[in-house]
């Protein structure tokens, strides 16, 4: 509808759109996948990973075409959100959990209320259970989720799977089983595993899009 010679004009300026309108649609569907899990796609290039300190090769959790994805976000726009796998993924927030429930772990050894000690060789054995977590420990969380694993049936909950993950990386000789997860919520350990993962979401990939945005505009302006 309206003036045949606007119709014109603006199919005549549709190529024209700019890099930096572009890097802002981009931008704008980033800012979404980080508070929506997703399984990406597509494989990511090496990035220094700032929740571990280490240098990781995220991959996408599915081989799936695009035109199967669930949503845009893991199918034609995964060229756009792979930045951030290693912090909107199932496969990163599993990570983050085995972390929180570390941590807790090793937290409650350090109270003088808990009969429960660690000695220095147990925890870097613990903390190896997050550090070096893979996509092998990602298809084993979600295993002992759906399916069961070993001696566990299926738990049809994520954060029990990983529960029993951290049970499953115990040094040998340690017995903190009923340790884990003690007094905890689901939430609790969800709550802490997403401000792990949205703080440097935002520092290293959000923040620095925004910023290349802001100047090209300013550039254009």
């Amino acid at each position: 509808s309206g003036n045949p010679g606007e119709v014109s004009t603006r199919a005549k300026r549709a190529p024209q759109r700019t890099a930096g309108a572009e890097r802002a649609g981009a931008f704008t569907l980033s800012c979404c996948l980080a508070v929506v899990e997703t399984f990406p796609g597509a494989t990511v290039s090496n990035r220094t990973d700032t929740l571990f300190g280490r240098l990781v090769t995220p991959t996408g959790m599915t081989d799936r075409p695009a035109v199967q994805a669930v949503s845009p976000l893991d199918g034609r726009y995964a060229r756009y959100t792979e930045p951030l796998v290693p912090y909107a993924s199932e496969q990163a927030l599993m990570r983050a959990r085995v972390r929180v429930e570390v941590e807790y772990l090793l937290a409650l050894a350090d109270l003088d209320a808990t009969p429960l000690s660690i000695d220095d060789d147990q925890r870097a054995q613990l903390r190896a259970a997050y550090e070096a977590f893979d996509e092998a420990d990602a298809a084993v969380v979600k295993q002992i989720e759906t399916e069961g694993y070993g001696d566990y049936s299926a738990t049809n909950h994520d954060v029990k799977a990983v529960e029993y993950f951290v049970r499953e990386h115990l040094p040998e000789g340690l017995d903190a089983a009923q340790w884990i997860h003690f007094g905890l919520t689901s939430e609790d350990v969800n709550n802490l595993a997403h401000r792990l993962l949205v703080k440097p979401a935002v520092t290293e990939v959000l923040l620095p899009e925004l910023r290349e945005i802001r100047d090209t505009l300013a550039e254009m302006a």
